[in-house]
């Protein structure tokens, strides 16, 4: 079964949501959780950001297009963003997934290195407040140049 397709507000307010949760603080013992709800999170997004693509991006693509031929060299790039959020929003989903299977080894060794696991997440925390920064980007070129397409002046018609 397909999923349904993201609203734009729904994704907006999904990203907000996201970007609250890595912007909090870990309380100690919870790293784990933290780390399974970013997993989650990601997983999630992959799938609905897939669904948004295919559905609301393609449509504008299309449309962008038929009213503006000039632009489908920059459709291509926009396309090819797409499909680099995607593979993104996977990497990181595997680094989450990684960071858990330090954190349980870390919980479960005699000496716990809490230096290791404290400097997994500035990184991880930067890396995917970016994913959600570059996709806002994306949302927005699209929007800009949807409108573009429609407001453009081509010049003088008669």
């Amino acid at each position: 079964m397909a999923e349904k397709p993201y609203s734009d507000t729904e994704l907006v307010e999904s990203l907000a949501e996201f970007e609250k949760q890595l912007e909090t603080p870990v309380v100690p013992g919870e790293l784990y959780d933290w780390a399974e709800r970013g997993q989650t999170e990601l997983e999630g997004l992959q799938k609905k950001y897939a669904a948004h693509i295919a559905s609301s991006h393609e449509a504008q693509y299309k449309e962008i297009v038929k009213q503006d031929p000039g632009q489908i060299p920059r459709m291509e790039r926009v396309r090819d963003e797409d499909a680099a959020i995607l593979k993104e929003i996977e990497r990181l989903s595997g680094v989450f997934a990684r960071t858990k299977r330090i954190i349980n080894a870390a919980e479960e060794a005699p000496q716990r290195d809490s230096e290791e696991i404290d400097a997994i997440l500035p990184p991880l925390t930067g890396e995917t407040l970016a994913l959600i920064i570059r996709i806002r980007m994306q949302e927005n070129a699209i929007d800009t140049w949807y409108v573009e397409a429609f407001q453009r002046d081509r010049g003088v018609a008669d």
